[in-house]
């Protein structure tokens, strides 16, 4: 329940696990980075942040 609410939220999320993988990017993350949620997942964040 707790992630539908961080994936539904307005504002922008982004979850990154202990090995420095993105285990949640929201659809607000999404618009903001322009990345898109599917490149970003089971990444480190710098592959997300060169997917712009």
């Amino acid at each position: 329940m707790r992630t539908q609410a961080l994936e539904q939220a307005i504002d922008a999320v982004v979850a990154v696990n202990a090995r420095n993988q993105v285990t949640l990017f929201n659809a607000a993350a999404e618009a903001l980075w322009g990345s898109a949620d599917r490149t970003c997942l089971d990444n480190a964040p710098a592959p997300c942040r060169s997917a712009r």
